[in-house]
């Protein structure tokens, strides 16, 4: 009876592959395949997101265009996805698909031959839809959009990945880090966090914003694209209202009682966002220029993120502007601070200059706030400034010498957290200026190629940084590469990273995704 009955198992079993094979027959995954959906902790290949910069030819009337007249070719300046490929076999083909490829292996979006380059790089002529991951119930590490394979000659899926958050990285990791110092570890950051917005080729301020923005997506959603370490840089402006940032919806007061809206519900929605239009008065800034972002709206994104997940994050308090004739005082500093200690508080960890990851998850205070401005005595949650590795220059060669020369002496012997700035920084003269009118896309258009040099450095020489800030993270791999660095310990670059009683399990937990919802809800473009 039991004879009988695994021969009719195996004959079904049999019979469904055979249906599989004969409705998508190059549809053959290997079992050796080294990675299937990135879960292994270095994925060789990834999808990256380019920022958005005009790819049109500079007509110099077009300055004098109206604002409807220049917004009729916007569409053309949108972000385009980038397949990348590090180490994998010559001759390979890496392909994009809108679907899990083995679902359909011949239906691509684009593919390219990688030839005898084992490693490099693709931009596709697609474009990333605009996502809004504003809110802690969209939390997931599941699939976006955009999938990416390897295949063989024979048209086999050797490895596969996709576009996704990394909302949950450092906590599933904790096996490997519970014991590891936070001046110790590997961890992404975004570069002047603050200053984002989406880019909009149709407006005046493009032109002068393409050097003042450094990200394209809000403060929650670096976190869910797995930024831990956030940079900000203060402006105070008594008289300025609050005005509209590309990933939130401000409600004005006195636009609903001239309009004769339900005010009740504009009270209700305010209360459910945490929003209020009247009363923010420091804002982000870069230079000279004060954006529209709000540290009201950044201190509630971060805290929602913090709310909804177990991971750690650093505030850097990096810089200090006043608008007008304003000049910054302690009093302004400590105004701030309270306005950070009402939102945050909670989560704020006291400083000790040796912490780790256990002893911060153990206490649930997981924010750790930096500020460059002395407030001595004021709370023991404020910590001392970062030191910051900046080589201020515009040259890529130069940043690579400066990093390659300092860095790893740095982290290894400074007892403070340590910030390498692994961007270009522009400089003023006859190039910006041709490049401002020209509309050549500023900070956008020089990154990508920054991101893909400095994540090469950080796989391998450089791999001994702590905190690494980079310019709009999502045309950067530097979440992946610390993932793979914080989670190999078998890698020479980590011998001095990890405390010699460390004991490593490598098996990583998986955060249980039935608690959140599946998707991040596509933002409309208004």
């Amino acid at each position: 009876m039991l004879r009988g009955f695994n021969t009719i198992f195996w004959l079904t079993h049999c019979f469904m592959w055979s249906q599989k094979l004969l409705l998508n027959p190059l549809a053959i995954v290997e079992l050796s395949s080294p990675s299937v959906y990135g879960k292994s902790r270095y994925s060789r290949i990834s999808l990256t997101v380019l920022p958005g910069i005009s790819r049109k030819k500079f007509r110099f009337h077009e300055i004098l265009k109206t604002a409807r007249e220049r917004s009729t070719n916007a569409e053309q300046d949108e972000r385009f996805v980038e397949m990348r490929w590090f180490n994998i076999e010559p001759n390979s083909t890496i392909a994009l698909y809108g679907h899990p490829p083995e679902y359909n292996i011949t239906n691509m979006l684009e593919r390219v031959s990688s030839t005898d380059q084992s490693s490099g790089y693709y931009i596709t002529n697609i474009t990333m839809p605009r996502l809004q991951c504003d809110t802690p119930f969209v939390l997931n590490n599941n699939c976006i959009y955009f999938w990416i394979a390897v295949l063989d000659t024979k048209m086999r899926i050797m490895e596969v990945d996709c576009f996704r958050g990394f909302p949950f990285w450092m906590y599933e990791a904790r096996e490997f880090l519970s014991n590891v110092e936070i001046r110790r570890a590997f961890i992404p950051g975004t570069h002047n966090s603050g200053t984002y917005d989406y880019y909009d080729g149709g407006t005046v301020h493009a032109r002068v914003t393409q050097y003042v923005e450094c990200q394209d997506e809000s403060v929650f959603n670096q976190l869910f694209y797995g930024a831990r370490y956030i940079e900000l840089r203060a402006s105070f402006s008594p008289k300025r209202r609050q005005a509209r940032p590309a990933n939130i919806v401000c409600i004005d007061q006195e636009n609903d009682n001239a309009n004769g809206s339900n005010n009740v519900l504009n009270d209700m929605y305010r209360e459910e966002r945490g929003l209020d239009c009247r009363t923010a008065t420091f804002w982000s800034v870069h230079g000279s220029f004060v954006t529209t972002s709000s540290f009201d709206q950044i201190a509630r994104d971060i805290r929602r993120f913090l709310e909804a997940t177990k991971e750690i994050v650093l505030i850097d308090l990096h810089k200090f502007k006043i608008s007008g004739k304003w000049w910054w005082t302690t009093d302004l500093h400590l105004e701030l601070w309270r306005l950070l200690s009402s939102e945050l508080g909670e989560f704020m960890a006291p400083f000790k200059e040796d912490v780790t990851f256990g002893e911060l998850w153990e206490s649930n205070k997981r924010l750790i706030v930096s500020t460059a401005h002395p407030v001595p005595d004021v709370s023991p949650c404020i910590w001392p400034s970062f030191l910051h590795i900046w080589a201020n220059t515009d040259r890529l060669s130069q940043l690579e010498l400066f990093l390659d020369a300092r860095l790893c002496a740095e982290v290894q012997n400074s007892k403070r957290i340590t910030v390498a700035k692994g961007q270009l920084t522009p400089r003023l003269g006859l190039k910006m200026l041709r490049n401002t009118l020209r509309n050549r896309g500023g900070v956008r258009s020089f990154t990508p190629g920054t991101n893909r040099v400095m994540d090469r450095l950080y796989r391998n020489k450089l791999a001994c940084a702590n905190v690494v800030a980079v310019d709009y993270l999502l045309s950067s791999d530097v979440v992946r590469v610390a993932i793979a660095v914080n989670t190999t310990p078998e890698s020479p670059t980590n011998n001095a990273r990890f405390p010699p009683n460390v004991s490593f399990n490598r098996s990583i937990h998986n955060v249980d995704e039935s608690l959140f919802r599946p998707m991040c809800k596509r933002r409309v473009r208004l």
